[in-house]
């Protein structure tokens, strides 16, 4: 398992089997059953079939193994363990009867041999040949756990956390690792810390997360040692401590970990401020194959942070990450398509690859995938299914989602208009430091739309946005500056003034009426014709350069 850091860090977001699986349900267990004979005449049985099997013809190897086969059939728990090994040991492997012998073994209460079993109908390898059964693996699995196998426990574990073989039971699941990790096993610590970490297994539990994490870090985990630079670097759980996370990065990065180089970097330019070093450990990552890093330093080039601004490379890097399976890198792929960044726009290409980043709940790819389905980019255009990838945004809990639904009930996009249901989820953004819904929730309180007006909370939403560093300062500060209207005359012209000089229309045209009468400021008609001639020469404003010409002519006429 590879975690992953996205803008500042979040822990891989599954936990799955090592090795891929091929399950095949089975409908019901079949238990095989041994027959209930003596075992002192089993084995004189056994010892006459050896020698048989030892004589230099064919024809008494085949009578003395079909005699040592029935041997094991009437429970001699030796003959049963030498073929197991026996048949395992063909090329190519016999795995269907060495699982028959496997099987009297584990039912006769081989506590080994019920791992073996489950994990073998569990889990498939290369050279698999045994179909694969995930029912009859969780049973003989649930039964070596149950009995005490630390490996089982953990492997068991992880069928009820994906519903392999049994039903999904995060309760049951949660007993079985902190029973193996309680027995020191470190793959459980190290899941433990993904399941108080995530909020699809319902027991959030930071402090928790960050002690198993650590423990399964000290015991030598190298996924642990890796999550635990995130936790210190992210502070959470535990109070954050970049040198923390130097030390658990470097520890990771030694063990071959490349997102650990990116991490690395992160902290190291968040710590020193030295941009250079944290770049070259961002390039010697993402050269090392590492998806995030790409991902990370695509990023840097799309918006030439540290580095000279290249569209291409950016592009060039996304695609590089896209194509391993990186959610971050398939959504700005997806995004590089849209808009031609890059290279050559292809809307069609640009909903594939945000449709790949959706499948792994890549909470901002469910928005701009909306936004194709809403405008018909890429897709044919359908406002209902923009709303479902809206909601299922907003259902993750993604500030960007929730700005998203509120917008879509404010202007009846894809669902019935409602006002008051746009307000609350444009709240919820916004108190989530989403800076559009800052900006939007400051001008929601202060035109009364969906919620009583209040201009003292449109205050604080426009403040927030600015802090939170909005691009849209123009706005902000004319409303603001109507937010204090004649109440506070001294702000009012103060947030004016600073949306006059951002060019914004409007304000360009109160502010200089303001100075033309004199209200709240000193008179000044030169400079209030200055800033109005400014206003009508925004050829890209129309209705306001036309009321600002219409002003202008007023004044000059007295």
């Amino acid at each position: 398992m590879n975690k992953k850091i996205v803008g500042g860090g979040n822990m891989k977001k599954m936990i799955s089997l090592v090795i891929a699986v091929i399950a095949t349900v089975s409908s019901a267990i079949a238990v095989p059953q041994t027959a209930a004979v003596d075992t002192t005449q089993a084995a004189k049985q056994a010892k006459k079939a050896l020698k048989l099997m030892n004589k230099d013809n064919e024809k008494d190897w085949q009578k003395g193994f079909a005699m040592y086969r029935d041997a094991a059939y009437k429970g001699l728990r030796s003959a049963q363990r030498k073929l197991f090994d026996f048949y395992l040991s063909q090329t190519p492997r016999a795995e269907e009867d060495a699982m028959e012998f496997a099987k009297m073994l584990a039912d006769e209460g081989e506590l080994e041999y019920q791992y073996m079993v489950g994990y073998y109908y569990i889990l498939a390898d290369s050279a698999a040949t045994a179909p694969r059964n995930a029912v009859l693996g969780a049973h003989y699995l649930k039964t070596a756990a149950d009995n005490g196998d630390v490996k089982a426990a953990v492997l068991y574990g992880t069928c009820l956390i994906e519903g392999r073989g049994c039903f999904i039971d995060f309760d049951a699941a949660e007993r079985y690792f902190l029973t193996a990790a309680d027995k020191g096993n470190d793959t459980a610590m190290e899941i433990l810390g993904e399941i108080y970490y995530f909020e699809k297994y319902g027991r959030v539990n930071l402090e928790k997360c960050f002690k198993y994490t650590r423990m399964g870090a000290e015991l030598g985990n190298s996924e642990a040692i890796f999550n635990l630079g995130c936790l210190y670097m992210n502070g959470e759980g535990v109070t954050k401590n970049l040198d923390e996370a130097i030390y658990w990065f470097t520890k990771s990065s030694g063990l071959g970990n490349a997102g650990a180089k990116n991490n690395l970097a992160l902290v190291m330019e968040e710590k020193n401020g030295k941009s250079d070093d944290a770049l070259f450990l961002l390039r010697k990552s993402a050269d090392a194959g590492d998806a995030m890093a790409q991902y990370n330093l695509g990023v840097k080039y799309l918006l030439g942070e540290g580095v000279i601004n290249n569209e291409e490379k950016a592009f060039s890097l996304f695609r590089k990450s896209a194509e391993q399976g990186c959610a971050e890198g398939q959504r700005e792929l997806g995004r590089a398509y849209l808009n031609g960044i890059g290279t050559i726009a292809d809307s069609a290409l640009g909903f594939k690859w945000l449709e790949k980043a959706v499948l792994q709940n890549d909470s901002t790819a469910c928005v701009f995938l909306a936004s194709c389905y809403f405008q018909g980019e890429g897709t044919d255009k359908d406002d209902d299914m923009g709303f479902v990838y809206v909601k299922k945004a907003a259902d993750m809990g993604s500030a960007f989602g929730l700005y998203a639904m509120g917008s879509c009930y404010l202007s009846g996009l894809g669902v019935a208009k409602s006002e008051e249901t746009g307000f609350r989820y444009i709240r919820q953004a916004a108190d989530l430091c989403n800076v559009n819904a800052c900006e939007e929730l400051a001008y929601l309180y202060l035109s009364g739309i969906g919620t009583a007006k209040n201009a003292n909370l449109a205050i604080s939403y426009g403040k927030k946005a600015l802090e939170l560093g909005s691009e849209d300062k123009g706005a902000i500060y004319y409303n603001l500056s109507f937010a204090y209207g004649d109440s506070d005359k001294k702000m009012r012209n103060e947030y004016l003034r600073k949306a006059a000089e951002l060019g914004f229309p409007d304000a360009l045209i109160n502010y200089g009426l303001y100075l033309y009468y004199g209200d709240g400021i000193p008179k000044d008609e030169n400079k209030a014709k200055e800033y109005l001639r400014k206003c009508a020469q925004q050829s890209d404003n129309p209705e306001a350069s036309a009321k600002a010409k219409e002003i202008i002519k007023e004044i000059g006429n007295k």
